[in-house]
């Protein structure tokens, strides 16, 4: 047998490692020219809209409170990293789309159409100068989502420790024999998700997203249930 050093000798008088910083760029996605691409935001942000959102828009008095509690722009004092601000291409496409004034806001251009540039600029302010804290949420004074702006999330009664499995963890979901009393405990989640008035049901967890889908076909239940990896995946695919 041959000697396995000389086969696949070790280097052991370079640099561990050679990591180079990688260029900075921004992600595209698909084949469309940069004013589908445009469109296909601006969809994006329609379809996201609600009462809430409509609320929130309106409400922001730009007091600048949110901006010390971000702890981005503590450390930078760059005005880009203000937390409203992240969400100004948003507000442009709400005040042009679907608020109450935009034949206004169109006709006078008090609200410029977003541009490709603006939106490779808040690809890099949300997922990289964004960690879904909340500080800035619990400090506005008028009550405003902001990090949630864009999605109405509503979260499920008895959270956290107190929640109630979906009936399928550790596994139980692949015991055939346990299929009747498993089908009794997801009545209890069902009962919970229906008391929320959401929607889409989005879980992180590969057994919940199984026992749901299962779930789903047994009930007829009209409820869509997502993975938050495929809510990800289907959002940045434009």
């Amino acid at each position: 047998m041959s000697d396995i050093g000389e086969q696949h000798p070790l280097e052991c008088e370079g640099p561990r490692f050679g990591i180079r910083k990688p260029q900075t760029r921004v992600d595209r996605q698909g084949a469309l020219d940069d004013p589908a691409r445009v469109t296909a935001a601006l969809g994006g942000f329609v379809r996201d809209f609600s009462r809430a959102t409509a609320a929130y828009m309106d409400a922001c008095v730009h007091c600048g409170q949110c901006a010390e509690a971000c702890h981005f722009y503590v450390t930078t004092r760059d005005p880009k990293y203000t937390p409203i601000w992240k969400l100004e291409p948003f507000k442009q496409a709400y005040s042009r789309q679907a608020g109450p004034f935009a034949c206004l806001f169109r006709a006078l251009n008090l609200k410029p159409e977003v541009t490709i540039e603006e939106l490779e600029e808040w690809q890099e302010l949300i997922y990289d100068s964004c960690t879904l804290c909340g500080r800035c949420t619990m400090i506005c004074p008028m009550g405003i989502d902001i990090a949630a702006l864009g999605a109405e999330l509503r979260e499920m009664p008895s959270t956290g420790d107190l929640n109630w499995c979906c009936g399928g963890g550790g596994g139980v979901v692949t015991i055939h024999r346990a299929g009747d009393l498993r089908y009794r405990a997801f009545e209890i989640k069902m009962r919970q998700v229906e008391d929320t008035g959401a929607e889409t049901l989005a879980t992180s967890c590969a057994n919940c997203r199984q026992t749901f889908d299962d779930g789903q076909a047994h009930f007829n239940w009209d409820k869509k249930t997502a993975s938050l990896l495929e809510l990800v995946a289907d959002n940045l695919a434009v």
